[in-house]
């Protein structure tokens, strides 16, 4: 009864019920499905306690639990009504890179995130092979080339919540400095 599962966690779910009112019993089986799953499958058994924690778990995702009560003589419970809950999403990846000229200066600026949770923006510099650099890690949608920073570059940003997780890259812009 009064199976709950928190939505909107970093990388988890979790999962609180009642206890069920016969006093043998001996311990609660959760059975999950992810989304595209046809079949639950049991992850657990918890003993003496009513909540339970499923971690691990991918950003955005969709999850339905279910549990059963096991009594002292293995007799088992019907499934509880089957829960869903979403696990918090990556921020959106910044998009509409421009670099303009503002006060004898080039600024680098992108639109801000949707999500109100966003606190931060990391700016890298794709490099060698792919590889990638972070340059700054700045409050606000735009960041102020630096002047040593010369030559063809390739810039993009991603955004960074107040829980850690960080979206995907922006699409890179292009940029050539002069070399003065």
């Amino acid at each position: 009864r009064g199976v709950e599962a928190k939505s909107g966690e970093v990388k988890q779910v979790t999962l609180l019920w009642q206890p069920n009112a016969e006093k043998d019993i001996k311990e609660y089986l959760i059975f999950k499905a992810g989304s595209g799953d046809k079949d639950s499958n049991k992850i657990a058994s918890v003993k003496g306690v009513t909540s339970y924690v499923d971690k691990g778990l991918k950003d955005g995702a969709k999850y339905a639990y279910f549990i059963k009560a096991v009594d002292e003589d293995n007799l088992m419970s019907d499934p509880s009504p089957s829960i869903t809950a979403e696990t918090k999403p990556l921020p959106s990846k910044p998009s509409g890179l421009t670099i303009i000229e503002k006060e004898g200066r080039k600024l680098l600026q992108w639109n801000a995130n949707p999500e109100k949770d966003v606190k931060q923006y990391g700016v890298y510099k794709k490099g060698f092979l792919g590889m990638s650099q972070k340059v700054a890690m700045v409050p606000e949608n735009s960041w102020v080339i630096p002047d040593e920073m010369k030559g063809k570059i390739e810039l993009f940003v991603r955004a960074l919540d107040e829980t850690g997780l960080e979206s995907e890259s922006s699409n890179l812009i292009l940029m050539v400095l002069d070399k003065k």
